[in-house]
């Protein structure tokens, strides 16, 4: 089932502990920011607003990362999936086949998951 947009503001759901600096800067940016407390939160939101990109950690408290990304993705094909963890091979190679836009290693900095968001996602033309 394709989910349309309701409106062109550009959104984002944040489901990382400690992103307030980075919620900060993307609304300075003119994103509208939604915050989760888990994977499950973050899917609740993204079909009631329908944002660009989602950013979970891939070790979340009630499910993986991982797993909520496959989750999101199957219900919103187009959406963009960051996600924020370990960098080894093998991690990499799980987040390409789970669908993540980007797996962003641990510890970025406000600006640098801020940028990382909206090099995500295309811009429209």
């Amino acid at each position: 089932m394709m989910l349309a947009r309701e409106n062109t503001d550009r959104g984002v759901v944040l489901a990382l502990p400690g992103s307030g600096a980075a919620a900060e800067r993307l609304r300075a940016g003119g994103w509208t920011v939604y915050r989760a407390a888990s994977g499950e939160e973050a899917r609740r939101l993204a079909c009631r607003h329908l944002p660009e990109a989602v950013v979970l950690p891939t070790d979340g408290p009630v499910e993986s990362g991982w797993l909520s990304c496959a989750k999101l993705l199957r219900a919103q094909p187009r959406l963009r999936v960051l996600l924020v963890g370990e960098r080894s091979a093998g991690d990499l190679r799980f987040a390409r086949y789970v669908g993540a836009a980007e797996l962003v290693p641990t510890g970025v900095g406000a600006d640098e998951l801020a940028e990382r968001v909206e090099g995500a996602v295309p811009q429209a033309v």
